[in-house]
């Protein structure tokens, strides 16, 4: 629940940079920003098909609670695709939609009794968070990358 909530604040902060100030003109002016842009999308593609796998599968069982999954799926692909139109916003709100889940996560843990011991290599974590943190992490080097790239005078040594 955290994340969907962290994922919906992201949405919300980098849904009003896309709409007041437009996509980044260039976010893909440099090979290598074209290509992590393309990369950064796998882990996201991945943890939404995982989100969608355990969807439909709820929902076919007959759980409604399924429908969740499919929002959390629905909430990163949206932040993927506001991620693919900013991505040093996107990279930023990524990363601090898994660092807010990583926080109550490990909060959770310590303040429960006795301490489970699979808490540290928790199935969630690798779900949940750490396809947010490689893509945030290579969507805010694109947007580093495409930022100086485009600044005037970058590599000129002044």
């Amino acid at each position: 629940m955290v994340l969907f909530l962290a994922n919906i604040a992201g949405i919300a902060a980098v849904g009003f940079l896309v709409w007041r100030r437009g996509r980044d003109r260039y976010a893909g002016s440099t090979t290598a920003a074209r290509w992590l842009r393309v990369v950064a999308l796998v882990p996201l593609g991945l943890q939404v098909a995982i989100f969608l796998l355990f969807g439909i599968a709820e929902i076919a069982s007959g759980d409604l609670g399924g429908a969740g999954h499919l929002l959390q799926a629905a909430a990163i692909t949206l932040l993927g695709i506001l991620a693919w139109m900013r991505p040093l916003e996107g990279g930023v709100a990524l990363l601090a939609g898994a660092a807010l889940f990583i926080i109550r996560f490990i909060v959770g843990v310590v303040s429960s009794t006795p301490l489970p011991e699979s808490a540290v290599l928790s199935p969630a974590i690798g779900i949940a968070a750490v396809p947010q943190i490689v893509a945030g992490a290579l969507f805010f080097i694109v947007g580093l990358l495409t930022r100086s790239a485009t600044t005037p005078g970058a590599g000129q040594g002044k």
